[in-house]
């Protein structure tokens, strides 16, 4: 029979049928589905009444929402297929039957609950029809499903996995998943589809070369079946992206025989047997991937519903020690104990499996400090004390010195006031459309990465209320008061025109509420659902950019930060959208990872990953405790990093970041930066521009040729963010020469994926850099002073910018006599402020720490604002919290929606 592709009537949350045209991508992770602009939707939709969170005896299975499913049931025996016209009635039916199975212990289809968060949408009856008609389709899906589980919760069986051959990172692993027949059995046009989930697609499953990697096979106890290969057309978790893109995932089809209660099937996901390595495994440890599978009882028209069975969790170590990372407190006081963390770790930054040193030397300052012995372990703890002041920094090398790396920096200080303590308040387990156990979330957290408060912030979206419960238990069970603070929370996802993506954080767990998308599908009423739920000292929101938060509609009681950096990039500009509209938000950084590794991302291989390793939270509070850690955040007393853990303390007029000056006129801004690596610069912005500019690396006649790509990711009047731009292609000197080039923040971020190489002449390097946000420099060591007329030629054709797909990018020329009068920037493309390069002569700098003192002599008006910007050598960034003159500034008409 061959391949065949399979028109399914059925279509499950974000597929179309098969059959169907495809309409356009909009772009917009947060549904994942082909749409039309929704800007001009009218927010119609009003909150459903019912159960938002489980409580005791709220959510489950009552008398009430046993009635309203009969209801439902004999309503589509009389009339039956789902239609626009009660869609929506019929999907919050839906979401709370599946979500009370969930509270049961029951595993639900990770996207049934988005199907309905899409149904509910504002503008969903103005979506495009064939996917009006694709998300009806899988209503229908739905409710026949959990009607035949109703009659016969054993109708579907069970499954069962083995790992036949262990994985480690980049390698291969073989995984058996086999099904346990249930009494509903399978009949021919049945079958099983295996979808290959988008976090792993750098490569697809195959079926026809059994000795190639990703082979995958079935196999049936019952030996009178037989499948064939055929193709289900999928887009979302299991599909290349969630950006709307259809892939066809594998289908094994039921062709002859039937398969009975009792039979089972195996699907051997990187099947070995007949010479395949195994199943391709990505470079991030994880404690549970997802290989999924799912059934076909019956095809669609006889009746058959798609049924996704549970997913066992499937572990991945990391490789052999080739590094080593310290994590420790940023702050404590003389005499007090701090603990330093050794994390023996692979080259993708996982936990090593093997070879870490038998001890570790450790040196203070650059002196001999402790020999740790390990006993082999990759993850060891010691601890430590000072009576003396002053920064600490710690060295750590195994004893043959193959081995070497740094701690975080670590300040002493006499009874401090305020500390700074590190959190992440956006991470991601395997509940979203990402990967790993709950509990390993915070394990990593609290073990691995080192914070002291975290939040594990799933995506209402996919979150079923099962699963809400169950979080809420783990936020109880990992937390340690005093050493680490865990914080009950969730991010709510909807598309940009309804208020884009917002983590909702919660004080206390036990009144912690999930006001989900299906229930409250836009800004305003998310807003007024929290105040009518919790008390407004109790809950934060916290908009980002990265599908980005409304900066023209905010509430001021709720909305106190606002999200500038993480993995995607860093995003200074959505906080200004937010001060320029008269918001008073404080800035913090988090990672957004969905490898659940909060707090240290590991690092990408073989395609462009993040232009970050995250981003972190940093707060001053009193003391380590739930209460104190939440009032700072509300206060604003906070500030943003890129991932970097650098220790910034700044005050204006003596008052503390994120907070109002009391008066107008001239202003002083002192503070102290101790770094990860170089200061290279610190910035003082006042109303959106740079007022005054401390350069560590600036040097007219400097040794060193600087070749910076900026990129500052602002898209404008666009509810989206921009790809990240890769500049790629070659720079050529032409009476000038290098002796050597580095790439200071590509190697800091990636030197797999980022590079740029200098030719033997020395008077060209290629290179491929990214920038979503920050500069991306290449660093040319002078081999002696340029000639006279001596220029830099950059050709950029190797370039992928956003918006010039399609066009030829010219050349840049800069003569270097230019640089006598300073820096030149040189527009990308043409369009000033989006792209750039910045052509300069610096000194490398040569100090982590820095005092400073920034002023602005005025006149300054209430509504002013300032806040602080430091970038270091290697890329790391942080952001103080603003400072405001007396006010905000007047609020101002929202802007018109650009698409």
């Amino acid at each position: 029979m061959g391949v065949m592709r399979i028109c399914l009537l059925v279509a499950i949350a974000y597929a179309a049928s098969a059959c169907a045209p495809e309409a356009s991508d909009p772009g917009d992770s947060s549904t994942g589905a082909a749409q039309e602009t929704a800007a001009a939707a009218p927010l119609t939709p009003a909150p459903f009444a019912g159960p938002v969170a489980p409580r005791p005896g709220e959510g489950g299975s009552t008398p009430e929402l046993q009635a309203r499913i009969d209801t439902l049931l004999a309503d589509m025996a009389d009339s039956g297929r789902t239609t626009a016209d009660n869609v929506e009635e019929r999907a919050m039916v839906l979401y709370d039957w599946g979500n009370a199975l969930a509270l049961e212990g029951e595993f639900i289809h990770p996207d049934l609950v988005s199907l309905v968060a899409m149904v509910r949408q504002p503008n969903f009856q103005n979506l495009n029809p064939v996917m009006v008609e694709s998300w009806t389709s899988a209503v229908d899906n739905f409710i026949g499903e959990l009607a035949i589980r109703r009659r016969d919760p054993d109708a579907f069986g069970a499954i069962a996995m083995e790992v036949l051959q262990p994985g480690e990172v980049v390698g291969h692993i073989s995984v058996a998943m086999t099904h346990t027949v249930g009494s509903a059995g399978i009949v021919p046009g049945g079958g099983y589809v295996a979808p290959n989930h988008f976090r792993f697609n750098f490569m697809e499953y195959q079926t026809e070369d059994p000795a190639a990697p990703n082979y995958v096979s079935i196999a049936s106890s019952n030996r009178d079946v037989r499948f064939e290969i055929a193709s289900f057309p999928f887009a979302g978790q299991y599909a290349p992206s969630l950006r709307g893109s259809f892939a066809d995932r594998l289908f094994f089809v039921l062709v002859e025989g039937a398969l009975s209660e009792g039979d089972t099937v195996t699907i051997t996901f990187g099947d070995t047997s007949q010479g395949s390595p195994g199943l391709e495994t990505v470079q991030y440890a994880n404690t549970a991937l997802r290989y999924a599978v799912w059934v076909f009882n019956a095809p669609p028209e006889a009746g058959g519903v798609l049924h996704a069975l549970p997913e066992p969790a499937v572990p991945l170590s990391g490789r052999e020690a080739v590094g080593v990372r310290g994590f420790i407190e940023p702050m404590i006081a003389t005499g007090e104990t701090a603990r330093l963390t050794i994390r023996a770790e692979d080259r993708f930054r996982n936990l090593a499996s093997s070879g870490a040193p038998e001890r570790w030397t450790v040196r203070l300052n650059g002196e001999a400090f402790e020999t740790v012995e390990t006993g082999g372990e990759p993850l060891v703890e010691i601890e430590v004390r000072f009576d003396t002041l002053g920064v600490k920094r710690f060295t750590i090398e195994s004893e043959d010195g193959r081995i070497t790396g740094e701690a975080d920096p670590l300040l002493v200080e006499d009874d401090p006031h305020l500390r700074i303590f590190w959190g992440e308040t956006h991470g991601h387990s395997g509940w979203a459309e990402g990967l790993g156990l709950v509990d390993a979330y915070f394990e990593f957290a609290r073990e691995q990465s080192r914070l002291q408060f975290v939040t594990l912030s799933e995506h209402d979206l996919w979150m079923d209320l099962g699963e809400w419960a169950l979080m809420k238990d783990a936020v109880n069970a990992h937390h340690r008061p005093g050493r680490f603070e865990t914080l009950m929370g969730y991010e709510w996802t909807v598309d940009a025109a309804f208020g884009g993506h917002n983590i909702v954080l919660y004080r206390n767990p036990d009144e912690a509420r999930l006001l989900s998308r299906q229930r409250y599908p836009y800004l305003e009423a998310l807003h007024a659902g929290l105040r009518e739920h919790v008390n407004e000292e109790d809950v934060i929101v916290v908009p980002h950019a990265h599908m980005p938060g409304d900066w023209t509609t905010s509430d001021p009681g709720l909305e106190r930060l606002v999200e500038i950096a993480s993995y995607h990039g860093q995003f200074e500009w959505f906080g200004r959208r937010f001060l320029d509209h008269g918001w008073e938000v404080g800035f913090i950084g988090s990672s957004d990872d969905h490898t659940g590794s909060p707090g240290y991302r590991p690092r990408a291989y073989g395609t462009p990953g993040s232009d970050g390793f995250g981003g972190i939270a940093a707060v001053f509070a009193p003391t380590l405790d739930r209460d104190a850690i939440f009032d700072a955040m509300r206060d604003r007393h906070t500030y943003a990093t890129n991932g970097a853990r650098i220790i910034l303390q700044a005050e204006m007029d003596g008052v503390r970041m994120g907070a109002r000056l009391p008066q107008t006129g001239a202003h002083t801004l002192e503070g102290q930066v101790i770094g990860t690596s170089e200061i290279a610069s610190v910035t003082l912005v006042k109303n959106g521009e740079p007022l005054e500019v401390i350069e560590y690396d600036a040097a007219p006649n400097g040794p060193i040729l600087e070749v910076a790509f900026h990129y500052d990711s602002d898209p404008g009047g666009l509810r989206h963010i921009a790809p990240i731009p890769t500049f790629a292609g070659v720079v050529r000197l032409e009476g000038l020469a290098a002796s050597a080039l580095s790439t200071p923040v590509a190697a800091a971020l990636n030197s797999v994926t980022e590079t740029a190489e200098l030719a033997q002449d020395g008077q060209s390097a290629r290179f491929s850099l990214r920038s979503g946000g920050r500069i991306n420099p290449i660093e040319f060591v002078l081999a002696s002073e340029p000639e006279p007329g001596a220029r830099l030629i950059l050709d950029l054709s190797d370039s992928r910018l956003p918006g010039f797909a399609e066009v030829d990018l010219e050349p840049i020329e800069i003569r270097l006599d230019a640089l006598e009068d300073g820096p030149v920037s040189s527009a990308i493309g043409g369009e000033e402020g989006s792209s750039r390069v910045v052509v300069r002569r610096i000194e490398r700098p040569d100090a982590r720490e820095r005092r400073f003192t920034l002023a602005d002599p005025g006149p300054s008006e209430p509504g002013d604002y300032y806040f602080l910007r430091v970038r270091q050598r290697d890329g790391g960034m942080a952001w103080s919290s603003p400072w405001w003159v007396i006010e905000p500034r007047s609020r101002v008409q929202p802007e018109a929606q650009t698409e």
